[in-house]
């Protein structure tokens, strides 16, 4: 094998590697720490057992059993671990106000500069200043630009929580008439 055939074989190798440890990393689930946002679909003891309600929040504390959460309108709630079907977190906020807001001003600068650009038109039926043109254009793309901001900024990614503990059964009646069975088994 050649000098250059080695070095490239090498090269692959350690991409593969690297590619690999990146994954592996990546992969980690999620720690819940208090002043983390989450999203979690609870049996509702409260009525037959098998109604379930989807509950969001900033978590204030943990315990082995309990997760103390205080919800929007600051409302506190205490779920039970036992009870929690699905547990998501918030890894990141979402972007799309800020985005929205970006879009916007690009928007009005884009017809702005267009508007002055274009000049003053000659006298006629339907002659504009640069000025005139300019503050129409801009008022035309601002909103146009924050649509286009709003819907190419991402939204809040959520990862979901494996549950601790062992086999985890759980009903679903999502579709009137129609029960389902989920079983988690971690692993």
């Amino acid at each position: 094998m050649s000098e250059a055939a080695r070095f490239r074989t090498l090269l692959i190798g350690l991409g593969i590697v690297c590619g690999c440890a990146y994954r592996a990393y990546a992969q980690e689930p999620p720690v819940l720490v208090p002043g983390g946002h989450i999203r979690a679909r609870v049996v509702d003891s409260s009525r037959d057992g098998s109604s379930t309600r989807r509950v969001k929040g900033t978590i204030l504390n943990l315990s082995d059993t309990t997760i103390t959460i205080s919800t929007s309108g600051d409302v506190i709630l205490d779920l039970r671990r036992p009870d929690v079907e699905r547990l998501e977190v918030r890894l990141r906020p979402s972007r799309r106000g800020r985005g929205a807001l970006i879009g916007l001003g690009i928007g009005a600068a884009s017809g702005l500069l267009i508007g002055f650009a274009a000049g003053d038109d000659p006298p006629g039926l339907f002659s504009f200043s640069a000025q005139e043109k300019a503050v129409g254009l801009a008022v035309l793309l601002a909103p146009i630009g924050a649509l286009v901001g709003l819907v190419a900024a991402p939204g809040a990614q959520w990862v979901t929580v494996p549950p601790e503990g062992g086999i985890h059964v759980s009903f679903d009646n999502r579709r009137p008439g129609r029960y389902g069975l989920c079983v988690t088994i971690p692993f």
